[in-house]
């Protein structure tokens, strides 16, 4: 479909760099044209626009959406135009912003609380390691070198390069624990809650030992050339996902329902996409210092960056400037 029939439907309420919520949903439902096709990268956790998608927010404000399926390296694939739209932890942007990549983090996904401490490392019940410490002279899977949390987690234990680190995608860490190929696995949720459900693994780490709570670890983050030539468009995504993210604050059975029919599953209990959402979907200004502070901290930053530079709030129709 031509991206530009659509932009004629929401010229009439577009103001400044953003639209209002009210103003998005008023056009589209007015309109009988198109809806205006946006590709977003599929993702197995649980992110609130499969929430957005689910409860017909995206097409409240006058969007479709078409996913692309797993996608492994996201940033690269919405940098270079491939997808308009991904989600993915935030320091992994900040790195590749300093690094000169053309994308921008619009919006947050899901964070850490007591009750929901989204990445953990397990071991399996009968292993004898016990803490991070006892991880000395074992094997990790992790899903990337040099993930700031992870390394965070290893200098609050002094580790060191007392543990073998081995690259292990999320998605295939269970099988690698379960064959003894790995000691243990740092993992993000949904996984620790899935598999500490099913029986025979248990937690010794969580972010919240290191970090504490954070209100919005993964971001959704849009090619910077879509935002410039489609800011209404990305005004009504990120208004569809303050949508998503206060109807889960709410209803969080039903949304934890809706993500599991967004991502397809149908043999796993949907609590376990039970998360913690931000609300509206607001990016924290403090947390996105860290994020940059633990990136420079551990010499990942390609070049200095600011948070202006990684992400902003100007088209969520809740944010006040």
């Amino acid at each position: 479909m031509n991206r530009n029939k659509i932009i004629a439907i929401l010229t009439t309420a577009f103001t400044g760099a953003a639209l209002t919520a009210g103003a998005l949903a008023v056009t589209a439902k007015e309109t009988d044209k198109e809806l205006f096709k946006i590709t977003i990268i599929t993702a197995t956790s649980a992110d609130p626009y499969y929430i957005a998608d689910q409860e017909g927010f995206f097409e409240k404000y006058g969007i479709e959406v078409e996913y692309t399926g797993i996608v492994p390296d996201s940033i690269t694939a919405v940098a270079t135009g491939a997808a308009d739209f991904a989600i993915t932890p935030a320091g992994r942007i900040t790195e590749a912003i300093s690094n000169g990549f053309e994308i921008k983090a619009i919006a947050a996904g899901w964070g850490t609380s007591e009750e929901y401490p989204m990445v953990e490392v397990l071991v399996k019940e009968d292993s004898d390691i016990q803490s991070l410490d006892d991880l000395r002279g074992k094997k990790i899977a992790v899903p990337w070198l040099n993930e700031p949390y992870w390394l965070e987690a290893k200098e609050w234990a002094e580790l060191g390069d007392d543990v073998e680190e081995v690259i292990v995608s999320f998605d295939k860490q269970e099988a690698a624990l379960a064959t003894d190929s790995v000691d243990a696995i740092y993992t993000l949720t949904p996984y620790p809650a899935r598999l500490k459900q099913q029986g025979g693994y248990r937690s010794i780490w969580n972010a919240l030992d290191t970090l504490g709570a954070e209100a919005g670890w993964p971001q959704q983050f849009v090619n910077t050339g879509f935002l410039e030539e489609h800011p209404d468009i990305v005004a009504g995504y990120v208004a569809a996902l303050a949508d998503a993210c206060d109807f889960a604050r709410e209803n969080p059975e039903q949304a934890a329902i809706d993500i599991a029919a967004g991502i397809g599953v149908n043999d796993v209990d949907p609590g376990i996409y039970l998360h913690e959402f931000p609300e509206h979907a607001l990016i924290d200004e403090e947390n996105a210092q860290l994020w940059i502070d633990l990136e420079r901290k551990y010499g990942l930053l390609g070049s200095e960056v600011t948070t202006a530079d990684i992400y902003t709030n100007e088209f969520n129709p809740y944010y006040e400037g």
